[in-house]
């Protein structure tokens, strides 16, 4: 065969551009064969649909698959090593640089195993509950051989138009779909799924969790204003006997709070509870301290009494830290009150140490599991004397009887 003749043949590329265009042309036809006269009445709906038009809009430039879905092992491996053989290789964008792995910390969430990293420590809780993204997109099913299927009862008069934003969202006044409060900060979602306990032998040990016991300490709510108060018995059979004592277990409702009758080591799968109390120790269900999503955060520059909503700017998703008193080791961490085994719990700042168990009346805003945020403060470790307490530093009657002021905020 001569060079002439192998002219108009069709390159490799060229022909399979082709056939990509060739699928587009039988979907078209597919499409305009839907305006036949005869089409009008085959498979009619039984109501006259109401949609005219579809428009699919495509959002590229996402975040990195590699920082949220895709553990990639081997780049921990090869961290800041070049890509193998590519020390002669020069792209278009000039000499690659080394291999980086995620800054981000990947672990298996929900019944399934799946990876996601920390960048997204609430929604990797759902790990276990994603349905197909492509069926969801498409509100219909993937027929093979199709681009998209579109339901019966959605007539398209027109051609399907697909519109491609280099960028999606309006920082400023873009769609929220988790909600707001209203006065600032993004509403929580509802816990739903129990996330297992890192450490979870040492901290059984360290804080001295109890296996079928539940607390006999009582906890009593009423009302003063528009304000909780809630008084608890977390006394623990005293200083000396407190290790060998189970927690007091307390959840936030819109009535009040409530006792959860539940012990230790239960508690360490169960989403039911949102604080537990023994002694000036206050552990959240949430990190290191239980299976939930419970965080907390001090405001230290606010007076309770003047805190009506969330701050501007403080998302609850994410400004709203867990426990945190375990390395990724297992090596426990002390708060900063001098007290051997104290752990650094993110409610830790409710009280200080000069010889007693001082207040500090520092506002916390709590999430909940329920998603509810709750502002609350701690006013009275001692039956009598916490006045006393606070000024001299001398121990007053009667310790663990904890008094909480507290509202719901959303």
């Amino acid at each position: 065969m001569s060079t002439e003749d192998r002219e108009d043949l069709f390159d490799r590329r060229r022909f399979l551009g082709d056939i990509a265009g060739g699928l587009a042309g039988i979907a078209l036809g597919t499409l305009l064969g839907e305006l036949r006269a005869d089409a009008a009445t085959a498979g009619a709906p039984h109501f006259a649909p109401k949609a005219t038009r579809v428009l699919q809009i495509f959002c590229p430039g996402g975040v990195s698959h590699v920082d949220t879905w895709d553990y990639k092992p081997s780049l921990e491996k090869y961290h800041g090593r070049p890509l193998p053989g590519e020390e002669n290789f020069v792209s278009f964008q000039g000499k690659n640089g080394s291999l980086m792995q995620s800054p981000w910390k990947f672990s298996q969430r929900g019944e399934s195993g799946t990876w996601v990293s920390d960048l997204m420590p609430h929604l990797g809780r759902h790990g276990s509950d994603h349905d197909h993204p492509f069926i969801a997109l498409n509100t219909a099913f993937v027929k093979d051989g199709a681009f998209i299927h579109v339901p019966r009862g959605v007539v398209a008069q027109t051609p399907i138009l697909l519109l491609s934003l280099l960028a999606c969202g309006d920082k400023d006044g873009g769609d929220d779909s988790g909600g707001t409060t209203g006065d600032g900060g993004t509403a929580a979602l509802e816990c739903t799924q129990v996330t297992p306990v890192s450490c979870l032998d040492d901290m059984i040990a360290d804080l001295g969790l109890q296996d079928d016991e539940v607390s006999d300490g009582e906890v009593t709510t009423s009302t003063e204003g528009e304000d909780f108060v809630t008084d608890l018995d977390a006394s623990a059979g005293g200083y000396n006997q407190a290790s060998q004592n189970p927690w007091v277990y307390l959840r936030f409702t819109a009535d009040g709070a409530e006792k959860v009758e539940i012990d230790d080591e239960a508690s360490l799968e169960d989403l039911t509870w949102d604080i537990a109390m023994r002694r000036y120790l206050i552990r959240v269900n949430g990190g290191d301290g239980g299976p939930g999503c419970v965080g907390a955060v001090a405001l230290r520059e606010e007076d309770y009494a003047d805190i009506a909503a969330v701050p501007e700017g403080l998302d609850v998703e994410t400004d709203f830290p867990s426990d945190d008193f375990y390395t990724d080791s297992c090596e426990f961490i002390n708060d900063s009150s001098g007290l051997e085994g104290s752990p650094n719990v993110v409610l830790g700042q409710w009280w200080s140490y000069p010889g007693c168990v001082a207040t500090s009346f520092i506002p916390f805003l709590l999430r909940t599991n329920e998603g509810h945020v709750v502002k609350l403060v701690i006013e009275q470790y001692y039956g009598e004397g916490q006045a006393e307490c606070n000024a001299s530093g001398a121990p007053g009657d009667d310790s663990g009887m904890i008094k909480i002021r507290w509202k719901m905020l959303q």
